[in-house]
């Protein structure tokens, strides 16, 4: 049985919310380095065209709308034990 849930989509606030910050950053002339690489001239996506005229000519990674694609391409922090530290069970012992 597979355990793993799917991501949560995007609620419109946070969809709103990533346009707005592309738009701000790329107005001043700031394009993120990962977006670049993933340009595609060719996509098309009926879900993600038209978009507002707003935002239309902002340039974005294809499926930047859909929460399971980011979580595919994120990676897991992994843990790390911080030096001088007690977990729970040494500090009950004390």
């Amino acid at each position: 049985v597979n355990t793993v849930l799917p991501p949560k989509p995007y609620t419109e606030y946070t969809i709103f919310f990533r346009l707005e910050r592309t738009r701000i950053l790329q107005t001043a002339g700031i394009i993120d380095e990962e977006v670049l690489p993933s340009l595609d001239p060719t996509h098309y996506d009926s879900v993600e065209f038209p978009r507002p005229s707003k935002y239309e000519r902002l340039l974005l990674p294809p499926y930047w709308y859909s929460s399971s694609r980011k979580a595919e391409i994120e990676k897991k922090r992994k843990h790390r034990k911080r030096a001088g530290r007690m977990d729970l069970m040494t500090l009950s012992k004390t």
